[in-house]
């Protein structure tokens, strides 16, 4: 990859040009290479990739949680209910 090309390519996706900055060897390797960027931006793909399904795993998680949260609450507010009818004597 051309340097031109990689310049191009780093300010098209921001994402993929602060996970090089994060890792100082990364951004090492493309300065010495960019031939190299191509297979680095497969391992960011990658990884964003696996990131996008652990989200979608926790959204699901998350609409779990909230659907047993709505029947406990529907069960509390009936035994509040049924306590309101039964007035002490």
């Amino acid at each position: 990859m051309r340097r031109s090309d990689l310049r191009r390519l780093l300010r098209l996706t921001p994402e993929f040009k602060s996970w090089l900055l994060k890792d100082s060897m990364r951004a090492i390797e493309v300065r010495t290479d960019p031939g190299k960027t191509k297979d680095l931006y497969k391992k960011w793909k990658q990884e964003s990739r696996i990131k996008a399904l652990n989200l979608a795993n926790i959204t699901e998680q998350s609409k779990r949680a909230s659907s047993m949260l709505n029947d406990v609450q529907a069960i509390m507010e009936m035994m509040v209910a049924e306590q309101k009818g039964k007035k002490p004597d």
